[in-house]
């Protein structure tokens, strides 16, 4: 193959030689400077006049080296190729060089310059490493931090000025921790150890806990901030409140250095000398308030609200942020966090951050999810999927699959919710946040799969992992995991009522004083199928009226459906129509299918006659389909429907040829009619 690339190059050579000694050298000019650059810029790279060039690019069109002239293009990429492996390699060197230098020079983008330069060989020039700097901030500027990290490298090997080496490894740090990379820590500790300023060092130290934490090295996040308080001593106070933020924001997501968040909590108390610090002070309560103090949920949510309120809060600290909007979720600040997430998405559009990415479309997944929206869940826990790939983050994939194992189950995909949880490969637990939510959606899907005992496992390996044993101190689970109320189902199929009253019983009292919506309204409903009688069905009466002061519609759908079932199955009927068919609208409006279907045969029980079978109509659509269609009847086109999912038109057309299908219509004018209000109008009767 090389053989034929170097006889391929000598012939468009001597092709172009034929026609002017100085055509092969516009030719390897402009094959530099690439398709689309100005004439003029190659006319000065070969050393020729314009007229000259103008005259000779001409030549080039009719000789088919170029496709055209104005601007100039070449007629294929491989000629284009073939014309710059005619050069020699330190005259390839020279060109890019002397192109950078013109480009720089006539005020060209540092971008485009900067292409140039990464095709030269180092040779310790002060300019080039300046020139890739520019083109670096640049790129980050524009949210392209893969292609500064790139840029910055390629300056660190030139090398740079001895001055200019620390500045240059953070610039090159900050870049590979937004592009998601591990080398950000090296290059962090090295512009560390090539400082003596304590001052400086202490905000390496934070910059290098922060590239831990955002790389999901929680523990290595906790002891690289201690290291730097120990240091820095009792100086620099607005550094100090920083460093404990982060002891706080690590630790309490492992049990390994949970121990060390009461106590940084106490002294970021007492550091409340700037906003900064008041904000990260809130962050911390919050999130403290929720996990390990067991806080009610106002109490959780008052100091989440005010921190967000406030401008900048947390900066680019995506670790805080993003575990400071899971507490809110958990602590039911829903129109809060909607208002915090589109900030966060603007802004990490802007950075193009790939922790930024993950953490605001999983916390969007998350919010959608307990909302009843799974389509926007799925489409949101998709696109943190795809940043992940290639990363190799395994808490931050616990974290995502759990949004997409519990859309899976509500939306009777349950093939592809155990697909998801195959990539997790949970043969190892570490005892951390992510892995007790991971483990909480396993047996979620396991009771779905109709397997009690494997459910029961998981839970019980649950409440060890999260025990006072294991954390040094009590973790709560409020509105969180609700570990017991998975347990307590699972145990009420293996026959073990009293053990799963027990278990409901205490998630319900605190769910009581926790005071959120739809955590008491899953609560009550758990408690209430642990009695047959009609103490279980006031209870389910209860369920409902909470989860009406609630967004939260699937959860609502849900505890209308049992309180429908229970009243079934005590003879009334005609009065479990109605919560009924409320049920099954709410389960369509969701896309929830297998609560629509359980919904639909107990309807029939009833004596109603539902509309259709679940495998046509709305509620047929999985939660992707369903989300492309909304889009497509809001007027959006196929390539703007996949440009905002982040899929390809492929899947976008395919989505649609199976929802006109489902539908049963002909096409995108049907749409809105076919969609309906997203319910199915069952008949009461």
């Amino acid at each position: 193959m090389e053989n034929v690339r170097d006889g391929v190059t000598r012939h468009v050579a001597a092709r172009i030689r034929r026609l002017d000694r100085d055509a092969l050298r516009l030719a390897q000019s402009l094959a530099v400077l690439g398709d689309g650059c100005e004439l003029r810029h190659a006319a000065a790279l070969a050393g020729l006049g314009f007229e000259a060039a103008t005259r000779l690019a001409a030549a080039l069109v009719q000789l088919e080296i170029l496709a055209a002239d104005s601007p100039p293009r070449f007629l294929h990429p491989i000629v284009r190729d073939s014309v710059e492996a005619s050069l020699a390699g330190d005259e390839r060197d020279i060109a890019h060089r002397t192109a950078a230098r013109h480009l720089h020079g006539e005020g060209a983008p540092p971008g485009r310059v900067g292409a140039h330069l990464l095709q030269v060989q180092p040779s310790a020039d002060a300019w080039v490493v300046a020139r890739l700097r520019e083109a670096a901030a640049e790129a980050v500027e524009s949210g392209a931090p893969l292609a500064a990290a790139t840029l910055l490298g390629r300056a660190l090997a030139e090398p740079p000025p001895p001055a200019e080496r620390v500045p240059l490894l953070l610039d090159l740090g900050r870049a590979e921790e937004l592009a998601g990379q591990d080398m950000a820590l090296e290059h962090l500790d090295r512009a560390r150890e090539l400082t003596d300023d304590r001052r400086q060092r202490a905000q390496i130290g934070l910059q290098l806990a922060r590239a831990q934490a955002d790389l999901f090295h929680w523990v290595e996040a906790v002891d690289v901030s201690e290291a730097t308080l120990a240091e820095l001593g009792d100086h620099e106070t607005d550094l100090q409140a920083k460093l404990e933020a982060q002891v706080v924001a690590a630790g309490l997501r492992v049990a390994r250095r949970a121990s060390r968040v009461l106590p940084a909590l106490e002294r970021l108390a007492g550091h409340q000398q700037s906003p900064d610090a008041t904000a990260d002070y809130l962050f911390a309560q919050g999130m403290v308030g929720l996990w390990i103090q067991g806080r009610p949920a106002t109490n959780v949510r008052a100091p989440l609200v005010e921190a967000f309120a406030r401008r900048d809060a947390a900066g680019e600290n995506w670790d805080t942020r993003g575990p400071a909007a899971w507490a809110l979720i958990f602590a039911e600040g829903y129109d809060t966090a909607q208002t915090v997430l589109a900030s966060m998405r603007t802004e990490v559009e802007r950075s193009g951050s790939a922790r930024g990415l993950f953490t605001t479309f999983t916390t969007l997944g998350l919010l959608s999810a307990r909302l009843g929206a799974l389509p926007e869940a799925d489409s949101a826990a998709r696109i943190s999927l795809r940043v992940l790939e290639g990363l190799g983050f395994a808490p931050g994939l616990r974290l995502l699959a759990s949004v997409l194992i519990d859309v899976g189950i509500e939306a009777g995909q349950l093939d592809e919710a155990q697909a998801v949880l195959d990539q997790l490969r949970l043969a190892e637990l570490p005892a951390d946040l992510s892995t007790v939510i991971a483990l909480a959606a396993r047996g979620r899907l396991r009771l779905a799969q109709g397997g009690p005992a494997e459910a029961l496992a998981d839970f019980e390996k649950l409440r060890e992992l999260y025990s006072p044993e294991t954390w040094g101190l009590e973790m709560h689970d409020n509105g969180f995991l609700h570990a017991r109320s998975g347990a307590a189902l699972a145990l009420l199929q293996l026959g073990e009522r009293e053990q799963a009253q027990e278990l409901a019983n205490q998630e319900l009292a605190d769910a009581r004083a926790f005071g959120a919506a739809r955590a008491l309204g899953i609560a009550l409903r758990v408690a209430a199928l642990m009695h047959g009688d009609d103490t279980g069905l006031a209870v389910l009466e209860e369920s409902v009226a909470v989860l009406r002061g609630s967004p939260a519609q699937l959860e609502r759908a849900h505890s209308l459906c049992e309180l429908g079932a229970a009243l079934r199955r005590q003879g009334h009927r005609a009065d479990a129509r109605e919560p009924l068919s409320e049920a099954l609208d709410l389960a369509a409006r969701c896309g929830a299918r297998a609560l629509a279907a359980r919904t639909r045969e107990e309807l029939t029980a009833s004596g109603a006659r539902p509309r259709s079978e679940w495998r046509t109509g709305v509620e047929a659509l999985t939660p992707s389909e369903l989300r492309v269609a909304r889009l497509a009847a809001q007027g959006h086109t196929n390539r703007e429907i996949a440009q905002a999912l982040y899929v390809t038109l492929k899947t976008v057309e395919g989505h649609l040829a199976r929802v006109y299908d489902k539908l049963q219509i002909v096409g995108r004018g049907e749409l809105t009619q076919g969609l309906g209000d997203g319910k199915t109008r069952v008949p009461t009767l």
